[in-house]
């Protein structure tokens, strides 16, 4: 195994120090994947429910690990009225919001993985799909991804008419050095 870089140094101490003042007791793993959405979605200003919200992995995940989505900035709940097809909040936006997605997906391991990718791949072209209904997606993926995803799919749905502007940000976060991406990852991430 190779030394640990400068950079992975200090992840690692930050990440330590989160888990202890933040998450004391919990699965190291499972911390990770709320250090990787505070860290990716910083910028954002979230609460610590709003992040936990999002957090969606477990099993029939679909590669899944976290979704959200954000309107002009704004992030959007199940249950927003802009969701609804007709609603008067639609008329009030104007022509091309934002729409900004963020899928993400933490390992917390030394190394990339391939297979994040794989798994992931194969299932977007299901959840992502605006024609899917919600049921039906519930016979293959938990219903809290199928919840999370049905965001973007109704925000498709009922912004079609504005045009949005569709900012889709796919990131595969891992303590794994970034030199170490092989050809292979990076292709499968773009």
């Amino acid at each position: 195994m190779s030394a640990s870089s400068p950079d992975q140094v200090v992840i690692a101490a930050l990440f330590d120090e989160y888990c202890t003042t933040e998450y004391p007791g919990e699965k190291p793993d499972d911390v990770f994947e709320k250090y990787a959405v505070t860290q990716v979605l910083k910028p954002r200003d979230l609460s610590t429910d709003e992040l936990i919200a999002g957090i969606v992995d477990g099993t029939r995940d679909g590669g899944i690990d976290s979704f959200f989505v954000f309107l002009n900035g704004m992030l959007l709940s199940p249950d927003d009225p802009v969701l609804r097809a007709g609603d008067l909040s639609v008329g009030q936006l104007g022509q091309h919001p934002d729409l900004d997605i963020y899928l993400i997906q933490a390992k917390n391991t030394g190394h990339w993985e391939e297979s994040t990718w794989e798994h992931l791949l194969s299932s977007l072209a299901n959840l992502l799909d605006t024609g899917k209904d919600d049921l039906a997606l519930e016979k293959l993926f938990r219903s809290d991804v199928v919840e999370r995803t049905g965001i973007l799919r109704k925000a498709i749905r009922s912004l079609g008419p504005t045009f949005p502007k569709v900012t889709f940000n796919a990131v595969y976060v891992t303590r794994a050095a970034e030199a170490n991406l092989t050809d292979a990852i990076t292709e499968r991430g773009d």
